[in-house]
This record gives C-alpha cells, structure tokens and sequence, in this order.
C-alpha cells in the first residue's frame, strides 16, 4: 500500500463570542475557561500521537488552541513551530459578524429555500447554497461566496497536502467550525451536512493515492476526563514546567 499523510483537522476551543451564540467568522474573540479545559481534555487525549507539523488559522482562538496541543503533547518537539494560515480561516460574514447568530441563521435557510427550491441542506450543493446565500444577504456584500471562500481554503489543504504527502506523517490542523465542515463536504462525496462541530473535536482526514478519506468526524470520545487534566497541570507545576493557557 503507498504511503499517504494523515490530518487531524481541530475546531478550536469556545469563546466568549460561541458563548454569546454570536456570529463568528474573522471577528475573534479569546478562549473562555471552558473553552481552554476542553482543548486541554482533547490535547490530552491526543498526547502520544506524534505530529510532524502544526498548522492554524492565524486567528487568536486556534492559535490559543495550537499552542495548548503542543504544550500537552508528548511526542511533538516543543521548538516546533506553529504555521499560521490565513487559508484556514472561519468563514467572513460580512456585516452580519458579532450579531446574534441564530436569526441570521434562520434567515439564510429561508433564503436557500426560496432561491434554491429543488435543492435541500443535504445536496451536494448544500455548502455552495449556504455561502452564496450568506453573501447575498449581507448589506455590504463582502461576506465571502463559495468561490471567495473554498479558493483560499484549497490553498492552504493543496499546501499542507504537498508538503506532507507519501509521508505517512500525522498533521494537526487547527482550524474553524464551519471551515473544517464545509471542507469535508466538498472533500469527501459520501458526506452529508448534520451536525455542528463541537468545540475542541477532531476530525480526520486522510490523504492517499490522491483521494480524501474521512476516518472520524466531530470526534470527542478521546477527551481525557476532567481529572486527568488537573493532575497534568499539577504535575506540571511540579516539575518547573510552564504548560499555555
């Protein structure tokens, strides 16, 4: 079997904005207490697996969140360095950034079922649609289309990819809810819109022989319980070590 590359695509931790139920594209907002004991959990949970690089949006929140994972990590150099990409940004939503997201949300489904009647949320247009109806809802119009959106995230994947292919390596990837979504309906042709992402999840995706195949998604089942992540911080301030919070 040829070898491929393996990547561990993580939504970041909540934020005071997730809190708030605001939405949240390139507007950014730091991690709450919550949102820091998750991705603890989740780093924890993934400490002994050896990761050969680590990419993040170059946003604050995945950043935070990058840097927790290494901190927690027992097989990944602690000189490695974070590669920020701006390609691995949440979506933009225009003017409609830090409003309360769930009539928002509501009104772009109305608009998706009278724009697009024949098609429905779990179409292979389904991401397309939502984009598109984002952007041409927004009074300004600089909330990003499909095209915007899936031109520079295709970039920042073709980059990762190219790097690291035929490598077997694991790759974290840290990234945005609905960018780590909707990039897995476009990458993997059996997969239909349901859920949102949690906070601090993993899902994983390998690349081999030139196609993406979908191992995990919205995984949480790996987060270590909360006592564990106490203990580490403790062993940790034993030993003079400094773990990023």
């Amino acid at each position: 079997m040829s070898k491929g590359v393996t990547i561990y695509f993580m939504r970041h931790g909540e934020t005071y904005l997730n809190r708030y139920n605001r939405m949240q594209g390139w507007a950014d907002a730091p991690l709450t207490e919550r949102g820091i004991h998750d991705v603890e959990r989740s780093a924890l949970g993934l400490a002994d697996v050896e990761f050969s690089g680590i990419y993040s949006s170059d946003l604050q929140r995945a950043v935070q969140t990058a840097e927790i994972v290494k901190s927690y990590n027992n097989r990944t150099a602690g000189t490695m360095t974070i590669i920020k990409k701006p390609e691995f940004r949440e979506e933009f939503f225009g003017s409609f950034e830090g409003l309360e997201a769930e009539p928002i949300w509501d009104d772009m489904l109305d608009y998706v079922k009278a724009h697009y009647p024949e098609k429905n949320r779990f179409s292979t247009d389904a991401v397309r649609n939502e984009i598109n109806a984002f952007h041409q809802m927004d009074p300004t119009h600089e909330a990003e289309d499909f095209q915007a959106f899936w031109s520079r995230v295709e970039l920042g994947l073709i980059d990762v990819v190219t790097r690291h292919r035929e490598t077997d390596q694991n790759i974290l990837v840290v990234s945005h809810g609905m960018t780590i979504r909707n990039m897995v309906h476009e990458l993997i042709p059996e997969f239909s819109l349901g859920s949102f992402l949690d906070n601090g999840s993993v899902s994983i995706i390998r690349y081999q022989d030139g196609l993406y195949h979908l191992d995990a998604y919205n995984q949480t089942t790996h987060f270590a319980i909360d006592d564990a992540v106490e203990a580490t911080r403790k062993n940790a301030k034993r030993m003079g070590e400094t773990l990023i919070h």
